[in-house]
């Protein structure tokens, strides 16, 4: 019988270990869920409030709208509904 040797075994470069990748997503996953709601919240809270000062009567709202996604038409119609309302009082 012949007597198979084996090879040397050559260092390769270590991959990041599955800790660390779960690591990084979680972190990731924390940044996303604190950012994006604020981006979001924040101007429909805006235009509620805005809602609810013109349905006590101030009808001198203003408001900024960037952007031209839902959140900004939204914004838009609030904008001419307060307007329309306070022409007809």
């Amino acid at each position: 019988m012949r007597s198979v040797g084996l090879a040397p075994v050559v260092p390769r470069s270590k991959p990041l270990p599955q800790s660390a990748v779960g690591i990084l997503t979680f972190l990731l996953s924390v940044w996303i869920s604190l950012i994006l709601p604020r981006q979001v919240v924040k101007p429909l809270l805006n235009r509620k409030q805005a809602v609810d000062r013109a349905a006590a009567g101030d009808f001198a709202i203003d408001f900024e709208i960037q952007g031209k996604g839902e959140v900004a038409q939204l914004a838009n119609s609030v904008r001419n509904l307060v307007e329309r309302m306070h022409q007809k009082v």
